[in-house]
């Protein structure tokens, strides 16, 4: 069945997201999520992906930032199981951006310069996107 999503949401599956391209950091953005009710984003499959690729397609800030967090094992903020993953090559440990503390990456968003494939990141304070998600019944996981 599918979410019934408040206005200006897109429904995916039992779940809806909203786009908000404005600039915040990672803590920012989970703050603002939660404002509306919600999370930020959590990518449990290939189907959503895909799904969530088109909805940044078009966005202006190169990163967006996801609910995948890491502390002593990578977890999705929602409580989802980390079931799929779609790390850019060399990620997520910044290898392919040549970061001098690329062995403390504690936080995940899609970069959509590299074929919206995921990137590490230790910075939580790099200003990007935002995409909120909430559950079939209008409200947050977790």
């Amino acid at each position: 069945m599918a979410a019934r999503c408040p206005s200006g949401w897109r429904t995916y599956g039992n779940r809806c997201y909203k786009l908000v391209e404005t600039k915040a950091n990672w803590y920012t953005a989970k703050s603002r999520c939660e404002q509306y009710g919600a999370h930020l984003l959590s990518i449990t499959n290939g189907d959503e992906s895909k799904f969530i690729e088109g909805l940044i397609s078009n966005v202006r800030k190169t990163i967006v930032w996801m609910g995948l967090r890491k502390g002593s094992r990578w977890y999705w903020v929602d409580g989802s199981g980390v079931t799929f993953l779609n790390w850019f090559r060399g990620e997520p440990n910044n290898e392919s951006y040549m970061e001098a503390f690329a062995k403390d990456v504690n936080c995940a968003g899609i970069y959509t310069k590299m074929a919206k494939k995921w990137r590490g990141w230790r910075r939580l304070v790099l200003d990007a996107t935002i995409v909120l998600e909430l559950d079939e019944d209008g409200t947050r996981s977790g």
